[in-house]
This record gives C-alpha cells, structure tokens and sequence, in this order.
C-alpha cells in the first residue's frame, strides 16, 4: 500500500502542472457554458433545442412527458438544417 501511495505522490509532483492546466481549463469551460445557459434562460430562446415528448389524456387531464431534450447541433448533421 506504501508502495502504491509513493508512486502516486511521485506521478503527481512529475505532472502537477498538467493536472492544474486541466483543471483550470475545466472550471473556464464550466464557467463560460453556464455563463451561455443563464444568457439563454434570460432572453428566453430555446430555438436551437429539440423536444421529443410522450404526450397522453388521462381522466381528464393532459400529461407531457419529456423523454429527450438535446441541441439541433446533435440531431442534424447538415448545417443548413440546423439553421
């Protein structure tokens, strides 16, 4: 078990600054995505999201059911679609 935590400690201090640039890249990344979301969720424009649904009346009442939910950038492969 020593033997596992000495090369560990050793793989960490030989490639720490990968690590950190990773890391850092990671939270700027989070960061400007949920920057996009909140900016989206404000001007209240989903045009570029696709909704697949289960729709169903039961006694009386409408029930939507969301199976899918994913950007027009992943379900079309042609640009022009997209657009």
């Amino acid at each position: 078990m020593d033997e596992l935590i000495e090369s560990l400690r050793g793989l960490i201090e030989d490639n720490w600054t990968k690590l950190a640039s990773g890391l850092a890249m990671m939270v700027v990344g989070w960061w400007i995505g949920k920057r996009r979301a909140q900016s989206a969720w404000r001007k209240k424009e989903f045009l570029d999201r696709l909704n697949v649904s289960l729709n169903s009346i039961h006694d009386g009442r409408l029930l939507i059911r969301t199976v899918l939910e994913k950007s027009c950038q992943e379900i079309f492969l042609n640009t022009v679609a997209v657009d």
